[in-house]
């Protein structure tokens, strides 16, 4: 944990720089339970052939005996050639007042549930915002600023039906989110793309 010293256009603060253009990621979560990331600057090389992501928590052959419980606050996530986090198989995981920018793929790359996204900004990410890969459920996604992606700026499954959406009043949801059915994911107040 450290107090966050970087801003929107400088880094500062406490860093990790990524250091290898073969890893999977810069911090890998994976089996880290209740992991909490404060005021961190995590910082990639966009440029990089393979998909290096910043934060991974990679569940990819099961899922974790319990919870998760991952929280990261307070950090600028930027300049990954993978997604800024992914969380493959996240079960519980909070999201609060973090930059997740200028990454190849999405700033937040998700399968599976129970997550609160609060107060985040996702800009200039080549693919998504925020997007959920197989299953995105559960996700409470509140006053994160949501803009210049190169896709949605959310984007969920197809499969599960929508529920209660109010993104932005006065622009239509499609030209938001896609035009995709959307999961149980509820949104309240946030932009979420602009046309």
């Amino acid at each position: 944990m450290a107090e966050p010293q970087w801003g929107y256009g400088g880094e500062g603060g406490a860093m990790l720089l990524l250091d290898s253009d073969e890893a999977d990621c810069l911090l890998n979560l994976t089996g880290a339970f209740g992991a909490h990331l404060r005021g961190l600057s995590l910082q990639g090389r966009r440029e990089t052939k393979k998909a290096v992501h910043g934060v991974f928590l990679n569940n990819a052959q099961r899922y974790s005996p319990h919870e998760d419980a991952i929280t990261i606050d307070d950090c600028k996530i930027d300049r990954f050639s993978g997604h800024g986090v992914h969380l493959l198989r996240i079960w519980v995981f909070l999201l609060r007042r973090n930059i997740l920018m200028a990454d190849k793929g999405c700033g937040v790359q998700i399968t599976d549930w129970d997550g609160f996204v609060m107060n985040n900004q996702f800009s200039g990410n080549g693919s998504h915002g925020f997007g959920c890969e197989e299953v995105g459920a559960t996700v409470m996604f509140t006053a994160n600023r949501v803009v210049r992606n190169g896709g949605y700026g959310e984007d969920r499954p197809k499969e599960t039906p929508p529920v209660h959406q109010e993104v932005n009043p006065g622009q239509p949801l499609h030209h938001q989110l896609g035009n995709q059915a959307r999961s149980a994911m509820p949104f309240c107040g946030c932009p979420a793309r602009r046309a």
